[in-house]
């Protein structure tokens, strides 16, 4: 794809942590199989923007820092440019002790924790749109014995930034529950699995597993020693997208309820947020892959402009204009939208019609009412990936 992705770091004394930085970057990038070319590491600004380069500066706070009149003009220019900054701040370090004024308004990462730089690295993949910004899960349980540990990983991810659905907490009284479980699968695209002995058996892990699986939603189980020891594992589950849990990494109150261990619970996050990243990355690939390979068979002439679009080249045709294409590995949203309609003024002088290929095979009439009512009066549309064939065969 055309676009290019740059990280500046700015520090005064923090050469170790770039160093650090740099290789959890690079690690990131290798295990979700993106091209190591396509993103480089800096430590200055250019002094003119290229506007096919996405950006983000990183100023890797220090008390040396704060003062550092370098340290001061990149961050400045970075912020005159648009590029998104924020400070990165020392274990045991306070902001005001390593961060320059110019930044006061700015929310920090604070390195805290296992591996803080790991975390980082994810957190800079995002802004720049390698990987999805918006992290969402669906937590799929037996309430029988696993209800205190799926309120316990709500919590948990919630306060690491994820949009988490939980039957008990997420479906308003009275709602068709079925009708808005499916639709949060479809709009989650990623289910966090309990596969405690009880979810064996319940009919509703079934349903939102099987759900899942046919629909390529990334997955990550979590089983349970018992389970395991009982012989009771869910079929159909390879084990790779297993984390299976000890008996040591668990514990139990009076009552019988099991949660994860405290220190367990980091590292379960941890694991989410990779095979997150991993599953809606490889499931939007997927959906690019089968948009070009319909384009090729019909012989249609296609270039990518970003890294999730392109743009077929229908004038050739004799249409009036080209036809910009833009993919989701979830339902269709308003943000979605905007970023198609954005992407069809791909060229000066030159406009498209757009069309928005989403992953929801039935979306709500609530939904599709909003869609179109932001849809009026553009030349856009929005259709599901088990469309794309039928519509480009019919080009």
């Amino acid at each position: 794809m055309s676009k290019r992705y740059v990280v500046y770091l700015v520090h005064a004394d923090q050469g170790k942590s770039a160093r650090v930085l740099r290789a959890r970057v690079r690690s990131a990038l290798k295990l979700l199989d993106i091209p190591g070319d396509l993103l480089s590491i800096r430590s200055s600004l250019p002094p003119v923007d290229d506007a096919q380069t996405v950006r983000v500066c990183i100023y890797l706070g220090s008390k040396r820092g704060k003062g550092n009149a370098s340290c001061h003009a990149a961050i400045q220019t970075a912020l005159e440019r648009g590029i998104a900054t924020f400070p990165v701040v020392p274990q045991g370090a306070l902001f005001t002790e390593v961060t320059p004024e110019i930044l006061n308004e700015f929310n920090a990462f604070q390195c805290d924790g296992r591996d803080p730089f790991r975390r980082l690295s994810q957190v800079i993949l995002r802004t720049l749109h390698l990987t999805d910004i918006q992290r969402r899960v669906f937590i799929s349980y037996a309430r029988k014995d696993a209800t205190a540990m799926a309120e316990q990983l709500w919590e948990a991810l919630s306060a690491r930034g994820f949009e988490v659905f939980l039957d008990r907490v997420s479906l308003d009284t009275g709602a068709n529950w079925r009708e808005r479980l499916f639709e949060a699968l479809e709009r989650k695209s990623f289910v966090l699995m309990i596969e405690s002995p009880e979810a064996v058996t319940a009919k509703g892990v079934e349903m939102e597993f099987n759900y899942a699986r046919e629909r390529d939603m990334g997955l990550l189980t979590l089983t349970w020693h018992q389970t395991v020891d009982r012989g009771l594992t869910l079929p159909g589950i390879y084990e790779k997208y297993r984390t299976h849990l000890p008996k040591s990494a668990l514990r139990s109150d009076r009552v019988g309820n099991v949660r994860l261990k405290s220190h367990v619970v980091q590292k379960v996050l941890d694991e989410i947020e990779s095979r997150h990243a991993e599953a809606l990355l490889r499931r939007r690939r997927a959906v690019l892959g089968s948009l070009m390979r319909a384009l090729e068979w019909q012989g249609i002439s296609f270039k990518g402009i970003s890294q999730w679009s392109l743009v077929a080249d229908m004038v050739a045709r004799g249409w009036k204009y080209d036809l910009v294409f833009s993919v989701t590995p979830r339902a269709p949203e308003v943000p979605d939208l905007y970023v198609l309609d954005s992407a069809r003024q791909y060229d000066k002088g030159r406009e498209a019609d757009g069309i928005l290929v989403h992953t929801m095979r039935a979306v709500p009439s609530q939904t599709a009412g909003l869609l179109d009512w932001v849809i009026a009066g553009r030349r856009i549309k929005s259709i599901a990936d088990d469309e794309i064939v039928r519509f480009v065969s019919g080009l």
